[in-house]
């Protein structure tokens, strides 16, 4: 009876992790795309290592459903009140982020409701960690375009936290006075998030502030630019509250993991780019100084791992940037009539929606496609090693 009792506590002991991956504008093309684009385990084609049939980690989770995601006033939704149905549960209208329009009042998030019980959580992302759908598991406001905003709540936990952000603005003028919001959101209070990694360093940084990162093989001098309009370096103020900053591969990879324990206050920020993090295509020929997707995930599993203890850990992984290129398809069709994405190299960040320019020579549209939802699937095979942890039950 003893020996089954202390069975039974072990039992509940074991920590109970949960990832949510968030495909961003991910639906059934883009994943039958890259199905096509693996060979569908033909010896002939691109990719051949499975004598069976080649398949994406998606495919190998154990249920498949579908889901309504479309904004309270809106059939046509956008990130903010769609990923707000994934973090709050509630529909909300379009650009809105974990915000309730009925009731003017803030939602509270499963990342919040798990930390406030006593689970790291994490954010993971490609685009800016300001953008709206790593926005609406840890901020609260009415629209998505306010980022500045949005970091000051990340790195917030108290009502003094966030009035210091905007007090230490050397920027003294009714300009900017008048558009401050002053009062920490309600849920955020008491929150710290314990990972926060992506693009997005223009909302951290001074205008005008330039954070050295790294040096390519070619000499060219890697740099973050900032953009903050109200001149606060909220790096160094995130740094003050317990946060280890990167903001390159090589950083993030070899950080000192033994830091991050459940009794510490040590944190990690991650900024790799000074808007998004490039395309997966761009990041493998130009900017590998930059982290991987599955980089990050799994550096933020290792950590959360350790910060949530016995507890375990909430977290969300974003592939963000595969919304973008059907945006950049979007584009092309509405100008041009014409399916250009298929047939014409381009570089979708080139600033020519019809994708008429190229960055990378000969490399096509569908390939930065189907690229985009390989590293997002990448990912996923990080997250999905922990189910075979026998020490922790992981839900994915």
């Amino acid at each position: 009876l003893t020996f089954l009792l202390s069975f039974s506590l072990l039992a509940q002991q074991k920590p109970k992790n949960v990832i949510l991956f968030i495909g961003d504008g991910f639906g059934i093309a883009p994943k039958t795309a890259a199905r096509m684009a693996m060979g569908q385990g033909q010896p002939d084609k691109r990719y051949f290592t499975d004598p069976q049939f080649q398949v994406l980690s998606l495919d190998k989770l154990r249920y498949t459903g579908m889901a309504t995601t479309h904004s309270l006033n809106s059939w046509t939704t956008d990130s903010a009140p769609g990923a707000t149905v994934y973090s709050a549960g509630k529909k909300i209208d379009n650009e809105m982020i974990a915000f309730d329009p009925e009731t003017n009042l803030p939602l509270e998030t499963i990342l919040e409701a798990a930390k406030k019980q006593g689970y790291a959580v994490g954010l993971v992302t490609t685009t800016r960690i300001t953008h709206a759908t790593p926005a609406a598991f840890g901020s609260h406001i009415w629209h998505r375009d306010l980022e500045d905003y949005i970091a000051a709540q990340l790195i917030s936990s108290t009502q003094k936290e966030y009035e210091e952000i905007f007090n230490s603005s050397p920027v003294d003028s009714l300009k900017y006075n008048a558009q401050r919001d002053w009062v920490l959101p309600t849920p955020k209070v008491g929150v710290q998030i314990d990972v926060l990694l992506g693009g997005g360093a223009k909302q951290f940084l001074p205008n005008g502030y330039v954070e050295p990162v790294a040096t390519t093989d070619a000499g060219q001098k890697i740099v973050l630019k900032g953009g903050r309009q109200d001149k606060v370096n909220l790096i160094e103020l995130a740094k003050k509250r317990g946060y280890a900053f990167v903001n390159s591969r090589e950083q993030l990879l070899n950080i000192d993991l033994s830091q991050f324990t459940p009794g510490s206050n040590k944190k990690l920020l991650g900024l790799f780019q000074a808007s998004h993090n490039s395309y997966e295509q761009d990041r493998q020929l130009t900017n590998n100084w930059e982290p991987s997707l599955s980089d990050m995930t799994k550096i933020a599993i290792e950590i959360l791992k350790r910060k949530g203890g016995n507890k375990g850990f909430f977290l969300m992984v974003e592939g963000g940037r595969i919304d973008h290129l059907g945006h950049a398809n979007a584009g092309a069709i509405s100008r041009s009539c014409k399916m250009e994405i298929d047939s014409v190299a381009f570089p979708p960040d080139g600033g020519d929606r019809r994708l008429k320019n190229t960055a990378q020579g000969n490399i096509y549209g569908s390939d930065y496609l189907i690229k985009e939802v390989l590293s997002f699937d990448y990912a996923v095979t990080e997250g999905r090693k922990l189910l075979k942890d026998a020490s922790s039950e992981t839900l994915i």
